[in-house]
């Protein structure tokens, strides 16, 4: 099964027009804390009537992944929040729905299974929004209501306590290991198992986003488990996957690694849970600090000569001629089967793009450049984006023919590789201290 265990938060907020200054208030925080006007939807309006608002109620609500309800005498007496509600319990099991009680209103018995949150008074607001934030998982167990009264002189504190999105694939056999990570984690967990017509790679194909890390629980109940290894290998093979999403096995027991999983690097939880799963955090923490917009070209290729110089390159140059284009060339050893050494020549392009992807005509220019070379060179191409579908289909069949051979690490590869080098994570991409 898979667990969303932190996405892009989409939050409706449903209230009657009684509750409409405090749920003004709320929004507003949540924006500011959240850092995205986006992140909200919230009605202002009290002319709710027509087809058309109902449907861009429904379109709202589908977008969403947390609906809260402003809970009241009014609102349950008003015909909208009522649907509201309703469309909510739809996709209850995509959607955390939070009840905040505004009065001395009971809870309804189809809101009885959702932890409500009291705030009936102006003096409880703060403490509200503080078990909110808890519940969405935006902010650690600290004094929130602190901080977002200190926001406006701090709010460098809020942007950094944003994660990426984290999706948690294991077999339904592990969930009580998954739901120890996820509370240690301090992540929200969504217990509920798939549906018999749902797959993984559908539940993915819904809610997973680009830039999103994918963490695989590994044991020998899911290794032996032909449907989660088979809905597995079919997500991991699927285009989309392989080049968006930062996937990480984590080893929970001793038990073999999938062959299609050989190629990434594997976190290990088998002999320290605590300290383990702390590492874990740290982990995850290092993916979100991977920006490669925080970089300009020179700044670029400093980390990519650093990189090849740890994963075993050596005489890396940068050429002088500028007719022989390329931006590096290196040269890396390796040990035959009966023990004499190999030394493999590379020419390495490479490509920092803010946006955008790379062409067919860069992978082109590449090969001119291997070809006006001796025989014998590798190419190198080296992006922090991706390239467009056209140049990955040419590259694949240019690579099937043979010579010249070119090797594609594109920005999901590139972000796993740092994520084994964490120290040039630091080096390139940790803001700096402005008093140091």
């Amino acid at each position: 099964m898979v667990t969303q265990l932190r996405s892009t938060l989409r939050i409706f907020i449903s209230h009657s027009v009684h509750e409409n200054e405090f749920g003004m208030r709320l929004a507003s925080d949540l924006r500011r804390i959240l850092g995205s006007d986006s992140v909200i939807w919230y009605d202002t309006t009290d002319m709710q009537s027509g087809d058309s608002w109902a449907k861009a109620i429904a379109e709202q609500i589908q977008r969403s992944n947390v609906f809260i309800i402003l809970l009241s005498h009014s609102s349950l007496r008003s015909r909208w929040v009522q649907n509201e509600l309703e469309l909510a319990f739809h996709r209850s099991k995509k959607m955390l729905i939070i009840p905040i009680l505004c009065d001395d209103q009971l809870i309804p018995n189809d809101l009885k299974n959702f932890q409500p949150i009291p705030c009936k008074s102006s003096d409880e607001y703060n403490m509200a929004l503080d078990e909110l934030l808890k519940a969405l998982g935006s902010l650690p167990n600290v004094d929130t209501a602190k901080q977002v009264n200190d926001y406006n002189n701090s709010p460098e504190d809020f942007f950094t306590l944003k994660r990426p999105q984290i999706l948690l694939a294991y077999s339904s056999e592990d969930k009580d290991i998954a739901q120890r990570i996820a509370q240690q984690l301090n992540l929200w967990f969504d217990p509920h198992e798939l549906d018999p017509k749902d797959s993984i790679t559908n539940v993915a194909e819904q809610t997973i986003l680009a830039n999103a890390y994918l963490v695989i629980l590994l044991s020998p109940k899911s290794v032996y488990s032909v449907t989660f290894q088979s809905e597995l290998d079919d997500l991991l093979s699927r285009d989309w996957i392989s080049r968006a999403v930062t996937v990480l096995p984590v080893l929970t027991e001793n038990c073999l690694i999938p062959s299609y999983l050989s190629s990434y690097q594997h976190f290990n939880l088998k002999a320290d849970f605590e300290g383990d799963i702390t590492r874990l955090a740290e982990q995850l923490h290092f993916v979100h600090e991977i920006n490669f917009s925080k970089l300009d070209g020179i700044t670029f290729e400093a980390l990519i000569i650093d990189l090849l110089t740890e994963r075993g390159f050596h005489t890396i140059e940068i050429p002088q001629q500028e007719d022989k284009g390329v931006d590096l060339r290196a040269s890396y050893t390796l040990t035959d089967p009966f023990g004499k050494e190999i030394t493999e020549n590379w020419l390495i392009e490479l490509k920092l793009y803010p946006k955008g992807k790379v062409n067919l005509s860069t992978i082109e220019q590449l090969i001119h450049y291997l070809n006006t070379y001796p025989t014998g060179r590798k190419g190198l191409l080296i992006t922090n984006g991706q390239l467009t579908s056209v140049a990955q289909d040419w590259l694949t069949k240019a690579n099937a023919r043979g010579k010249p051979e070119i090797r594609l690490i594109e920005g999901t590869e590139l972000k796993r590789l740092l994520l084994q080098h964490t120290n040039l994570i630091s080096k390139y991409f940790k803001t700096k201290d402005p008093n140091h």
